[in-house]
């Protein structure tokens, strides 16, 4: 099997010290965030003392050179007034276009307080308002019941504001984000050329609830914003995301030609307890990580009603899954897992074989890592992975893994334990969920 390396891509500075949440495109375009490190004093960027600060950058790189900032507080005005910005949910198209969310912070108070928007930038060029909470419909009610990381815990949110957030952008242009008004929630998708389009709602027409996560938080405590779904939008413009139901439980859902898909659903008698956020390709496969009522878990694709396992915890291998799921144009997808051995370590293959990567207790950085993080944008159709390691030194950076072989299948687990036994015989339904 052919080796790769693995490549430091952020770089400590005066004002930057912490880096995570990085996501990839096909050419091989990182695009990540920036921190200033521990607030020490409830000042500037910091909130509250002793918890890591908002994210106050975005950076792309591709391995070469030095980082490209892409924006921070000095560039971007949209927080007049505010005691601090944040930056979050970026990514890159392979056009570079960098589409992301923004929002104002006051101290002790949470972002959705101040403006927010969806900000885009190509190449360098001017920054772009997609959506923000100056525009009708372009704006998102907070009232809902989520836990909130405890540098919020001074903040009632159902008493929050209205504002737009997590944002992803295809290659053609389109830009899916979460906006609303008035006590609706809404996934809004608009075209490069300015047409929006809303692909559901919790109106009363609608028997979606909210829109929420998925049962893990790949946020790791950045904010509320964690606790939405981060939707997928393929090429096609179609678009994965999770909500919940009003009338119970949990779904999966994929949106194509103004029809939406049931994919799974923890009501509709099936075997899974939780999903993660969906990735989804331009075959129209989405990937996702999945528990099961019988007990176990397993990383999951599905194409066309069919299911496909490329990981689960009967193989000795993998105690839990830790992640959402990466997914390139190949079917090849990336995670992160907690393996039997006591390690945690990011995979990437399909259901032929995997590959590990890189561990916790690995040399990386000149230093030690002790926890990963991978997003589910970090692997592109070259077969190139991002990922952020925090490591023993204290310091928290991105890493490209270039150039990365397709695994051979020398490493294909047993999948048939009790869990997956358990969804033998089960119909898997596709049905249309009125918006």
């Amino acid at each position: 099997m052919a080796s790769f390396e693995i490549t430091q891509i952020s770089t400590s500075t005066d004002l930057y010290g912490r880096f995570a949440n990085p996501s990839i495109n096909d050419a091989g375009t990182v695009t990540y965030e920036g921190f200033r490190g521990v607030c020490t004093t409830v000042a500037g960027d910091c909130l509250q003392t002793g918890t890591n600060t908002p994210a106050a950058a975005i950076f792309t790189s591709n391995g070469g050179g030095s980082p490209t900032l892409v924006v921070n507080r000095s560039t971007y005005d949209g927080f007049s007034g505010y005691d601090s910005g944040v930056f979050f949910s970026a990514s890159t198209n392979n056009a570079g276009t960098t589409v992301l969310s923004s929002s104002g912070f006051k101290f002790g108070q949470l972002a959705a307080s101040g403006p927010t928007a969806v900000i885009s930038r190509t190449n360098g060029g001017p920054i772009t308002n997609v959506a923000s909470s100056d525009t009708p419909f372009n704006v998102t009610l907070v009232n809902f019941n989520l836990p909130v990381p405890a540098i919020y815990a001074t903040t009632n949110l159902a008493a929050a504001g209205e504002f737009t957030n997590v944002a992803s952008i295809n290659n053609p242009g389109t830009i899916t984000y979460l906006a609303g008004h008035n006590g609706t929630v809404s996934l809004v998708t608009k075209t490069s050329d300015g047409k929006i389009a809303t692909i559901a709602d919790t109106g009363a027409n609608s028997n979606f609830k909210d829109f929420y996560l998925g049962g893990l938080d790949v946020g790791r405590g950045a904010g509320p914003f964690a606790n939405f779904t981060i939707p997928s939008i393929n090429d096609k413009g179609d678009v994965a995301f999770n909500a919940d139901l009003k009338d119970g439980g949990k779904g999966l859902f994929v949106s194509s030609a103004g029809k939406i898909t049931s994919i799974i659903s923890e009501s509709d008698n099936g075997p899974f307890t939780y999903f993660s956020v969906p990735s989804l390709n331009n075959s129209g496969t989405v990937a996702f990580n999945a528990g099961f009522k019988t007990g176990g878990a397993a990383i999951l694709e599905e194409t066309d009603g069919k299911f496909s396992i490329v990981a689960d915890t009967t193989s000795g291998l993998f105690k839990s899954f830790k992640s959402d799921v990466a997914l390139n144009q190949k079917g090849e997808v990336a995670f992160l897992a907690a393996l039997n051995d006591g390690r945690d370590a990011i995979y990437i293959g399909s259901s032929s074989g995997l590959k590990e990567i890189v561990a916790v207790g690995d040399s990386l950085g000149g230093s030690t890592v002790t926890n990963l993080f991978v997003s589910h944008d970090a692997l592109n159709d070259s077969d190139q992975l991002t990922f952020d390691a925090t490591l023993a030194s204290g310091t928290e950076q991105v890493f490209l893994v270039n150039p990365l072989a397709v695994p051979e299948p020398t490493s294909t687990f047993p999948l048939l334990g009790v869990a997956i036994v358990g969804m033998v015989g089960y119909r898997w339904r596709r049905t249309k969920q009125s918006k």
